[in-house]
């Protein structure tokens, strides 16, 4: 089975609720900026969240931890958008290499219109803190609320809480 948005590391498949899609509105592009507070092994992918294809992956250890900008939107579609799943194994990679990979549950730590913080928890604290993706809309026009609304922090989307 192919890794993509669906399909992660070692068989898992990935659990939509700890997923996160953030659209692309047209005119604007965006730069995901990542963090990780963690002894244990965290990457996050970064998928087309249209095709599911794995576009990169962020991470500690050897992992890169470079920004990552997407192509702006100059398409009418308002489907532009890129996905986000993390994964983690209990241990650091140097004793970790037969030890299987874990989804990582996310949380929406703030999102203000122009920056959405989305927080992954690899199980070894608490919060959701331990892989970090900031993610700023650059260009056109703050977007419009997410599909349920808007709440007091911000968008809300589907499968996020």
């Amino acid at each position: 089975m192919a890794e993509d948005f669906d399909n992660g590391p070692s068989g898992i498949v990935a659990k939509p609720d700890w997923r996160y899609i953030a659209p692309i509105p047209q005119g604007t592009f965006l730069r995901l900026s990542f963090q990780f507070n963690a002894l244990w092994e965290n990457m996050i992918w970064i998928c087309n969240a249209n095709t599911h294809e794995k576009l990169a992956d962020r991470g500690n250890y050897s992992r890169s931890r470079d920004q990552f900008v997407t192509d702006e939107n100059t398409q009418f579609s308002p489907n532009f958008a890129i996905g986000l799943v993390a994964y983690h194994k209990l241990v650091s990679p140097d004793v970790g290499a037969g030890y299987p990979w874990r989804q990582s549950p996310m949380a929406i730590l703030q999102d203000d219109g122009k920056t959405t913080v989305i927080g992954f928890n690899d199980e070894g604290g608490p919060g959701f803190n331990q892989a970090i993706c900031a993610i700023t809309r650059v260009g056109g026009v703050t977007p419009p609320p997410g599909p349920f609304g808007t709440a007091p922090f911000g968008p809300i989307t589907a499968g996020k809480y």
